[in-house]
């Protein structure tokens, strides 16, 4: 009998535990889905301003600023939930520079992966960061044209002429 007993307490436990994950506050958001089918979340509460330029969409907010290329961006949606993003968001923010055909990264997570991209959207380059999170990319040998140096948290488009 005390086996049973047992059982059904932990069973009821059990039972309990994914109604109390479950009661996360639900506010709007706005969805941005991948091409690679992944999704990003980001509350509406903190009120966005969502701006576009040929290449990126940019949301601003007091909570976040993030960018994406508009080539990887599926759709985007409203809906309700709880936001993927903001407590995602990493405290390491890197930077990027240009000089020439060199593109050097610096302050970022170490073995961050970073993707060069033509504004077609095929990669043409594949790297990771160092363990010290700095890396130096040489695009001398890619043709002329615009490419997208995209990484966790930043992406740029380099021209070479």
């Amino acid at each position: 009998m005390t086996k049973l007993k047992t059982f059904f307490a932990g069973l009821l436990i059990a039972a309990s535990l994914p109604l109390a994950a479950a009661q996360v506050e639900e506010v709007p958001l706005i969805v941005i889905t991948m091409n690679n089918g992944s999704q990003v979340s980001y509350s509406l509460p903190s009120k966005p301003v969502i701006t576009y330029d040929v290449d990126f969409i940019v949301l601003t907010s007091p909570d976040y600023d993030v960018d994406f290329p508009l080539m990887d961006i599926k759709n985007i949606t409203f809906g309700k939930g709880a936001p993927t993003a903001v407590s995602d968001v990493k405290t390491t923010v890197g930077t990027a520079t240009t000089m020439g055909a060199t593109v050097n990264l610096k302050g970022f997570d170490a073995n961050s992966p970073v993707n060069v991209f033509t504004i077609s959207g095929q990669q043409v380059g594949n790297y990771n960061v160092d363990a010290a999170g700095n890396l130096s990319i040489s695009l001398d040998h890619l043709a002329k044209g615009i490419y997208i140096i995209q990484t966790n948290n930043i992406s740029q488009k380099v021209i070479i002429k």
